[in-house]
């Protein structure tokens, strides 16, 4: 096996109280270390079956009731041997359970360090590695089904599979360079062309699918841009579904941006309301008004709110995909210029066309 040869313990729990905590072992001496601490209450059981004991720490003090299970290496997460003692969730219990286990020869596993093992003992992929990540820190049900299927090997799969069909082609040609006296029959060009052009049509689909995959694991970023009193506060705490943001009738009442996270169709979205973008009167303004920029800057969607009582020239943006908010309609105004791009006639103050801003 390519792990370590320390053995390592750590919480595989999330921080904070629960009903239930696991303090997990990986490396040669997980059971030796475990024995050294668990009393079995009906001996030893077999290999991944979970059975009750006692937890003792130092001078023999009961420091818990738990349940605990064995996996023999290489048939566990790590490809190593792994004990996994459950314990009842109380931060102070866990912690004494880890140092009882360090002082008995285990060392303090690294973050990661348990799925970096699996990746060395072969166990897992890259990708998959990464996937136990994402699907840990997953904020959304897309997001989380998506780091599933990289978890089940699917971008792993296709990686093998491209890599295959250029190893084969390498092969052919070095092969014929290599070695002319045998006239070895390398395929000529255009034939070596027709058998790459499906191997580069399927990376242009991955590389083009990057950036939908990105959004559904870390999040769409929507940045609501405008001039002062345009009505983006208003349309955000109608966005958000409660009152984030403060509203006034005075210009200039945002001062710094705000975020909010929201679920919509089971994609996060983080929503971003900024100040307004005008001359600034003061220094605070001027530096609400400078982050704002910022946060334009690192959007991924951008909500243009005008106000049609009183459109103003529209503000120089980046190259975002934008939408154009025509917000106020509940006031009469004139229907939007031709010109404007895509564009959504809304009232933030009634409710009317948030809707097919939310489905944009």
């Amino acid at each position: 096996m390519a792990g370590g040869t320390e053995t390592i313990v750590a919480v595989a729990t999330p921080p904070g109280r629960g009903a239930v905590g696991v303090v997990r072992l990986s490396g040669p001496e997980a059971e030796g270390i475990a024995a050294s601490c668990l009393r079995w209450n009906r001996g030893v059981p077999p290999p991944r079956t979970l059975a009750r004991g006692r937890f003792l720490g130092p001078g023999g003090e009961l420091l818990d009731e738990v349940l605990a299970v064995r996996f023999p290496g290489p048939g566990s997460y790590t490809g190593e041997d792994v004990v996994e003692i459950h314990a009842h969730g109380a931060p102070v219990v866990l912690e004494a359970m880890v140092r009882a286990l360090v002082a008995a020869g285990a060392r303090p596993a690294r973050p990661g360090e348990f799925t970096e093992r699996a990746f060395l003992n072969g166990k897992l992929d890259l990708t998959q590695a990464e996937a136990v990540q994402a699907l840990v820190a997953a904020r959304s049900e897309a997001a989380a089904r998506l780091a599933r299927r990289l978890l089940a090997g699917e971008l792993g799969a296709e990686a093998r599979r491209l890599q295959e069909a250029l190893t084969a082609v390498e092969a052919e040609v070095e092969a014929a360079i290599d070695f002319p006296e045998e006239e070895i029959d390398a395929a000529g060009g255009e034939a070596l062309a027709a058998r790459l052009a499906p191997v580069a049509e399927a990376v242009d689909r991955l590389l083009a699918g990057h950036g939908a995959a990105r959004h559904r694991l870390e999040g769409v970023r929507v940045v609501l841009v405008g001039a002062v009193n345009a009505g983006k506060s208003s349309l955000f705490n109608r966005l958000v579904e409660h009152e984030r943001a403060i509203v006034t009738p005075e210009p200039g009442t945002t001062r710094d941006y705000l975020e909010q996270a929201v679920a919509w169709e089971g994609l996060e979205v983080r929503l971003v309301d900024t100040a307004g973008l005008r001359e600034a009167v003061g220094a605070a303004e001027r530096a609400g008004i400078a982050r704002s920029r910022a946060e334009v800057e690192q959007a991924d969607l951008l909500l243009h709110v005008v106000d049609a009582t009183a459109p103003e020239a529209p503000p120089e943006l980046p190259e975002r995909p934008t939408l154009v908010v025509w917000n106020k309609i509940d006031l009469g105004p004139p229907p939007p210029p031709a010109g404007l791009g895509e564009v959504v006639a809304a009232s933030a103050r009634t409710g009317e066309g948030v809707g097919a801003v939310r489905g944009w």
